[in-house]
């Protein structure tokens, strides 16, 4: 893939940088993912989700990562690729049609913001739509 990509903007969305460590990725340590029973695929494909490397994951996914594995366990929830992403969805959905249709409609100050949300919004509509593609087929 040549040209701009969504990883290109990591500043501007929750997405880890480029060269982020998988403990970076996952807040936990490869050997303690390894523990719950993931594999190298795996963690490789949850970091690639966090960091919205697009054709790495397709081509882990093709390979058989299982973006359904658990990655890492918050508050007691694990968490998946596939409800990582749908649930980040679901926050900017919810903010950014309040700023855009509700009380707090779009103001010129918010303008910037609201730009990143809807770069945010398109990067993980577009990683759901991947590992959805992979998800209804296991």
């Amino acid at each position: 893939m040549t040209g701009i990509t969504f990883s290109d903007y990591w500043d501007c969305f929750y997405c880890e940088e480029p060269d982020a460590t998988v403990e970076d990725c996952l807040w936990e340590t490869e050997d303690y993912l390894k523990k719950l029973g993931l594999r190298d695929i795996d963690i490789e494909l949850a970091c690639c989700v966090e960091k919205f490397q697009f054709d790495k994951a397709e081509q882990l996914l093709e390979q058989g990562a299982d973006p359904l594995k658990n990655r890492s366990e918050l508050d007691e929830e694990v968490v998946d690729c596939v409800t990582r992403i749908y649930g980040e969805i679901e926050f900017i959905n919810s903010y950014f049609v309040g700023m855009v249709l509700g009380k707090d409609k779009l103001k010129m100050k918010y303008i910037e913001e609201s730009l990143r949300d809807l770069i945010n919004l398109a990067a993980h509509e577009k990683m759901d739509h991947l590992l959805d593609k992979y998800w209804f087929d296991k």
